[in-house]
């Protein structure tokens, strides 16, 4: 019986190792898959958030924003925050400081990447915001039933369509 059971193993350990992407965690909500081939090679550390640089020196980075991370009220719906910090919507709060802070924040973005070309993808209770300017890109992704936390996502090196695949296919919310 032992030995069978043995050989059962040997026979199922081969499909265990058959998924060829790793999966980068960044909340109960939120993760990343990686192909195997590109983090051949690669380096992953933490600033921030976690971060993949790949052999050939291109790297996405992914970070969990919350109304305590960036310093906002409690009670701030984080699904708004990609919108108003993209420039899509004013914010409408009291607070003088948080307005400029937005401001800022969308300032520097557009500085940086271009958000008059933002491609913006609502599906399956999911929206995800991409925007790139040559091959430095930045996303959101928000679950639209959960108010708590997003997704932001930046790269180096990767260009537009390849993010946007990345930020659309690899991203997945529980």
């Amino acid at each position: 019986m032992k030995y069978l059971l043995i050989v059962l193993l040997m026979a199922l350990l081969p499909s265990c190792s058959m998924d060829k992407n790793t999966s980068f965690s960044y909340s109960g909500i939120f993760k990343i898959s990686y192909p195997q081939s590109l983090l051949s090679g690669s380096t992953v550390f933490s600033a921030d958030g976690l971060t993949l640089k790949t052999r050939e020196g291109k790297s996405v980075s992914g970070l969990i924003i919350s109304s305590q991370s960036d310093n906002l009220p409690t009670d701030f719906d984080m699904r708004s925050y990609p919108e108003i910090i993209l420039g899509m919507k004013e914010y409408l709060g009291s607070d003088t400081a948080i307005r400029e802070k937005f401001a800022n924040s969308k300032r520097v973005f557009n500085e940086t990447y271009d958000l008059s070309d933002l491609a913006v993808q609502n599906r399956e209770g999911v929206t995800r915001y991409g925007a790139c300017k040559e091959n430095s890109c930045l996303g959101f992704v928000v679950k639209n039933s959960f108010s708590e936390h997003v997704l932001i996502i930046y790269s180096e090196g990767f260009d537009k369509v390849t993010f946007l695949k990345m930020l659309n296919g690899s991203v997945s919310v529980k």
